[in-house]
């Protein structure tokens, strides 16, 4: 499945970028249990239909879990970082669960990558420039373009809660609209749908040739969403 990024849709002014982390973003990485779902809008160049979906980032303490669910392309995902360990999961056509140790196999390391993590977006490494304003769902934002090598857009309100959120790539747009917004997530969010399955030692193999995957992974499983 290629790679999903956000399109920007605001008329930029021309603002140096800022030289101090933005307040609203440092506010976001001040919030330490949440559940946010967003409805989504991927794009690519060769389908004239956005396709839709829905995000949902979890965060408790250490804890972090992204789920992505595009029906149309039967697509149903979620990673999950517990304990310094990411885990990788997807729904298969026939309703089954399969989950793995992210970078266990020589499988998990070509076949996919992390969906995008919000916190990789907030950082005082990264610089940001001032854009505007955006009502969005009600609610008064501000709105950032990062400079991260891609076309990013934040838009947060005063307490940190990112209500807006769009990318730009060179093949697929992605746009993000916060539905739902919980300050309390159960323990029970962090639990696999399944057992992860054991890792299996990469076969040595010539150069520019790979392995087959793992011969315990089950058949025809959607691919995972790549967000960056």
């Amino acid at each position: 499945m290629k790679k999903f990024l956000l399109f920007l849709l605001f008329s930029l002014s021309t603002p140096a970028f800022a030289g101090s982390f933005p307040p609203e973003l440092e506010n976001f990485l001040k919030i330490k249990e949440f559940k946010a779902k967003y409805r989504i809008k991927l794009k690519t160049e060769n389908v004239k239909s956005a396709r839709e979906g829905t995000y949902t980032y979890y965060r408790k303490e250490d804890k972090s879990r992204i789920d992505m669910s595009v029906p149309s392309q039967n697509v149903e995902t979620r990673t999950y970082t517990i304990n310094n360990k990411s885990y990788a999961c997807a729904k298969t056509p026939q309703d089954r669960w399969f989950c793995f140790l992210m970078g266990s196999t020589n499988f998990t390391s070509r076949q996919t990558e992390k969906p995008l993590n919000m916190n990789d977006l907030f950082s005082s490494e990264k610089e940001y420039k001032k854009i505007g304003t955006k009502i969005v769902n009600g609610h008064k934002t501000t709105c950032y373009l990062v400079k991260d090598g891609e076309k990013t857009t934040i838009c947060a309100d005063k307490d940190g809660i990112v209500w807006y959120l769009k990318t730009e790539g060179n093949e697929s747009t992605m746009e993000m609209t916060l539905e739902e917004f919980r300050k309390k997530v159960s323990n029970d969010a962090f639990k696999l749908p399944a057992p992860p399955l054991a890792p299996s030692p990469a076969p040595q193999m010539p150069p520019g040739q790979f392995p087959p995957p793992p011969g315990n992974l089950p058949q025809n499983v959607p691919s995972f969403p790549m967000m960056r």
